[in-house]
């Protein structure tokens, strides 16, 4: 894996959650990069080099479907982890692995795995 696949980047509001994500990652031997607002996000992307990144569907009241549409263009793969109801998921994450919150370690490894692999 190159240094750029494996670092990820995990769009997430929920310090919890992050901290948590951000963990696990780690464990599993990727390194990460967390952002918890869109302009975070979009700096985080313009800087560095992400293998995938991890997007949660609502950052506060706003959606990240406007990350997912360019993150499409650019060709980064891209999980959403989410406690949002699927039903509810924006056309810009269509195709994308959808993990639910909350997550097993098994599931989101999957997850992970998939996403690169099919990269």
């Amino acid at each position: 894996m190159s240094a750029s696949n494996s670092t990820i980047l995990v769009v997430e509001d929920e310090a919890l959650i992050a901290l948590s994500l951000e963990s696990q990652l780690q464990d599993m031997g990727y390194d990460t990069v967390v952002a918890s607002t869109i302009e975070e996000a979009r700096l985080a992307l313009a800087q560095g080099s992400f293998g995938l990144v991890i997007l949660d569907y609502k950052l506060g009241d706003q959606r990240t479907s406007v990350l997912a549409e360019g993150l499409r263009s650019a060709r980064i793969p891209f999980i959403v982890c989410s406690g949002s109801q699927f039903h509810d998921v924006a056309a810009a994450f269509e195709g994308a692995p959808l993990v639910p919150k909350p997550y097993t370690d098994d599931l989101l490894r999957s997850a992970v795995t998939s996403a690169l692999a099919a990269h």
